[in-house]
């Protein structure tokens, strides 16, 4: 059994004094984590982690001293053992079985000096109870991953809808605004959109079938399916969200656009929404712009350190141009971000043209000045070019341009890039070569290109394998050879509770910089082909994009068929 404590470790402020009595972290961050804590469910030591005052070691240790219990390892946590203890005593008494081995059940416990949850526990199951200690965070990531569709169940069950409906003509036109059909729908929404945040993913998408509704979430780049809504309810979801986001709910015939913000757990979370008519009904697209995890510098997008050296480095010239190249969604836009990020000061003019503005830059932060956001409407005539044009009269050092999308945009931010400004953009290219022949076919001159590019950098995201389950294997003599390994040794995925069976936890990027050199200028104005051009860049240098990708590989962080699938 526990020892005796001074006082139960039953809220995230224990903890906090805990952090404090060990001098692992100051009365001022003691302060800020609280302040920052303040009207959020999260608890504070989540807080402290987001920012950065203190480690997960950090929690762990304290707790295990306070105790004199070692910290839960929750990684064997699987069907098999979650069920040994029915739900409603796991929410009772916050606890989690991670093992059970011969009589003895090891209990993960938020509370493990609660004597009365281990006795009720070992009577119920009628095993020997050997209690942990586990953070309530991981608590509520458990139950949401192993109880999410109960959540959801119990909401559609308080929808009253009359029998024999179809869903498809006969349910009413207009918005039923009653309120026994509000608070369902309501909590239906923000259930899903929650979970969504919960389970890191990029889009929701809510998609009206014949006989259902699909609502399937992007996490790590890949559609998921995470539930099936009974069809009666569509106008009700549609149009709640189509509310929220401020869009015209009588308008079913035309694709829409809208924004809903949000807090949760302490976070500014913003959607951006997109309607679109389709056989079955609407089908809405929500794309999660968290702000709290948004603007990061360029260790944490992956970058390695000598590529961030080299593109410090360009952005401290005062002119010129960079341009990132990469299919949609590869993280073009937070890269760009980090750029603006690392550039931003009360000395410098920066404006951005963007559709959409993605994040407020400086939302929050009325003491940076510095940034200008412009939101491109195509409608109004507010284009790219427009915009560039107007920005050139406002005594700007860096233009962000969202994308050059045709020849007039393009010539704008070169030429600007020629007198004293510095632009940073983005091409649709597969490659950083391929970029140079783009620009060619849109009929921009050979020696705008050459004088005004200070670099192309092209960027992917590849999916990490789960480090709790990937499996280690030894492929084709042929495969190791082909990819200049010293080891026989690589990694695939497998799937687990934790990953959500996919095999994968989490993305890297991977980039691939073209510097214009002298040479390269060169060979641009001679208008020599790109296989040129990429072999005096390999000389100098410049790792390819399958280079960066088969290093993670040989590192057994990501697999050969993710690799295959990215690039």
């Amino acid at each position: 059994m526990t020892k005796q404590n001074k006082y139960e470790v039953t809220d995230s402020n224990m903890i906090s004094e805990l952090l404090l009595e060990a001098g692992l972290i100051t009365s001022k961050q003691m302060s800020e984590s609280v302040s920052a804590n303040i009207n959020s469910n999260e608890p504070v030591e989540n807080t402290m982690l987001r920012l950065g005052v203190i480690k997960k070691k950090d929690i762990a240790a304290v707790l295990e001293k306070h105790y004199a219990l070692p910290f839960a390892d929750i990684a064997g946590v699987n069907n098999n053992i979650i069920n040994i203890i029915p739900e409603k005593f796991l929410k009772k008494y916050r606890v989690i079985p991670v093992e059970l081995n011969a009589n003895i059940l090891t209990l993960a416990m938020v509370s493990p000096g609660n004597v009365t949850a281990i006795d009720d526990i070992q009577m119920l199951t009628g095993y020997k109870i050997d209690p942990r200690v586990m953070l309530l965070s991981a608590f509520h990531e458990i139950m949401d991953r192993y109880y999410p569709a109960d959540e959801v169940a119990n909401i559609i069950s308080e929808f009253e809808i009359p029998e024999g409906l179809d869903g498809k003509k006969t349910l009413p036109q207009e918005f039923p605004g009653t309120a026994d059909i509000e608070t369902p729908v309501i909590k239906l929404i923000n259930t899903l959109i929650t979970t969504g945040i919960k389970l890191r993913a990029s889009d929701i998408h809510i998609e009206p079938q014949e006989k259902e509704i699909i609502v399937r979430y992007r996490i790590d780049g890949i559609l998921r399916t995470v539930q099936i809504l009974p069809k009666q309810i569509q106008l009700h979801v549609i149009s709640r969200i189509k509310i929220m986001s401020d869009m015209n709910i009588a308008e079913r015939r035309l694709p829409q656009d809208g924004q809903i913000s949000i807090a949760f757990l302490n976070r500014n979370v913003d959607l951006r929404v997109s309607s679109l008519p389709g056989n079955y009904g609407e089908k809405l697209v929500l794309r999660i712009l968290d702000k709290s995890s948004f603007i990061l510098g360029f260790p944490q997008l992956g970058i390695s350190p000598d590529i961030q050296s080299r593109i410090e480095q360009i952005l401290q010239e005062p002119d010129g141009m960079i341009i990132m190249t990469g299919p949609t969604g590869s993280g073009k836009t937070t890269t760009l971000y980090a750029m603006i990020n690392y550039l931003k000061s009360p000395s410098k003019n920066i404006i951005t043209l963007e559709d959409p503005i993605e994040y407020e830059l400086l939302a929050g932060k009325s003491r940076e000045a510095g940034i200008t956001q412009v939101q491109v409407k195509s409608s109004i005539g507010l284009t790219f070019a427009a915009g560039l044009r107007a920005a050139l009269r406002q005594d700007p050092d860096v233009i962000l341009v969202g994308e050059m999308r045709d020849t007039e945009t393009a010539e704008i931010a070169m030429r600007s890039a020629l007198t004293g400004h510095l632009v940073l953009t983005t091409l649709h290219t597969l490659n950083s070569f391929e970029t140079i022949t783009r620009l060619k076919d849109m009929g921009i001159e050979l020696y705008l290109i050459s004088s005004c590019i200070r670099c192309i950098i092209a960027q992917r995201l590849i999916r990490l394998l789960c480090p709790r389950c990937k499996v280690a294997y030894t492929p084709p003599l042929r495969l190791i050879e082909r990819l200049g390994f010293t080891t026989d040794t690589l990694y695939k995925a497998k799937g687990c509770d934790y990953c959500g069976h996919s095999g994968y936890y989490g993305r890297a990027g991977i980039y691939e910089l073209l510097a214009i050199t002298d040479k390269i200028k060169d060979l641009i104005i001679s208008n020599s082909p790109v296989s040129a051009i990429k072999e005096e860049a390999v000389k100098t240098g410049t790792r390819t994009l399958w280079e960066e990708a088969v290093t993670l590989v040989r590192d057994g962080k990501t697999s050969i068929t993710e690799v295959m699938r990215a690039l």
